[in-house]
């Protein structure tokens, strides 16, 4: 990187930013998207979702990065997830795109970036959730099945061709989070509040493990790496725990990230680097600094301090220096690793 070139970047955009996520996949890599809200003197609340691209600038480690459509939902948008289905190499180009809600709606946007988005209502079972949707992920492959999860401790996998339900999981505690195994899409990982992670096999339709934190601390976020099939990140309280789910069920590695944290704060988000395990982002939610750092927290840590949202979501690129993508009021902020 040059010396003078400046290592973050900000990019306009509507509302205060709650959720980022970029497209984990190779074939759209340059696609991200986005939930904010907009609150007005009148006490009136209206929420967005917006999609930006990403393109290479000449003598910069930043991409330009620039928002191409954003349009308003009816309910504050809670979790994002882009399917692999979305394509953008040649028209007509089609964005899906699923939004979970505060209020337990779980929306699937298609839009071909041009003339229309089409929310697909028609599938009405796709409400079932009766509280807030905490997490949402299509299988890798087709996106053909999606898994929700949320505050009323249901899991729900639904065929995204029908709107129909493909099978449900009770769960003890509040789902926090889920992932479909970046490996395999026949394996899908539900995270609970409890700090209990089950595995699920989508043909037998069976639980075939679990790992536990052994903390009584409550479990905000995981990560399912992409490098190791076998490798679980996870945010439990202060602590960022490793599973090697092929040796143990328990811990094999535990960072604490409570000095990275803003003072009296606990974890709410952690975000694992593709492609590199050892850098990760932590922030303690909303209206906090996301910190950047390396397993060993004392070897890198790079705040990001802007007033932010609490979303923020890593770009898939290879060919570039890790970048960070963080909500902020009425812009993205762009970071480069250092």
């Amino acid at each position: 990187m040059n010396s003078g070139e400046s290592t973050s970047q900000l990019v306009p955009c509507t509302g205060v930013v709650s959720c980022v996520q970029c497209s984990p996949y190779e074939h759209c890599s340059s696609l991200l998207c986005y939930a904010s809200h907009v609150s007005t003197d009148a006490g009136q609340t209206t929420h967005h979702i917006g999609i930006a691209q990403t393109h290479p600038k000449e003598n910069s480690m930043l991409p330009d990065v620039r928002v191409v459509k954003e349009f308003e939902v009816e309910s504050m948008v809670t979790c994002l997830a882009l399917s692999p289905r979305t394509h953008v190499e040649s028209l007509p180009y089609e964005v899906v795109i699923c939004a979970g809600t505060i209020d337990g709606k779980v929306n699937i946007v298609v839009t071909d970036l041009r003339e229309s988005n089409d929310f697909e209502l028609g599938m009405p079972a796709l409400g079932e959730h009766h509280k807030a949707v905490n997490g949402v992920s299509f299988d890798n492959e087709t996106g053909e099945l999606l898994a929700t999860v949320g505050d009323d401790n249901k899991c729900n996998v639904w065929n995204t061709l029908t709107g129909e339900i493909h099978c449900k999981f009770p769960l003890n505690s509040a789902g926090v989070d889920v992932q479909f195994s970046p490996h395999d899409r026949s394996k899908l990982a539900v995270a609970e509040k409890s700090g209990i992670i089950r595995f699920y096999d989508m043909m037998s339709l069976t639980a075939f493990m679990s790992v536990e934190t052994r903390s009584s601390a409550v479990m905000k976020s995981m990560n399912w790496s992409t490098e190791d099939s076998n490798r679980i990140d996870m945010l439990c309280g202060d602590d960022w725990l490793l599973f090697d789910i092929a040796s143990s069920c328990f811990p094999v590695k535990t960072v604490s990230v409570s000095s990275l944290l803003d003072s009296n704060k606990c974890g709410k988000r952690l975000k694992v680097l593709p492609g590199d395990s050892t850098l990760a982002a932590v922030s303690a939610g909303s209206g906090s600094d996301v910190t950047i750092f390396k397993s060993d927290p004392s070897a890198l840590q790079q705040r990001v301090s802007r007033f932010l949202g609490c979303g923020f979501s890593w770009l898939n690129s290879a060919d570039s220096a890790p970048c960070l993508v963080s909500g902020g009021d009425n812009n993205l902020i762009l970071t480069l690793s250092r």
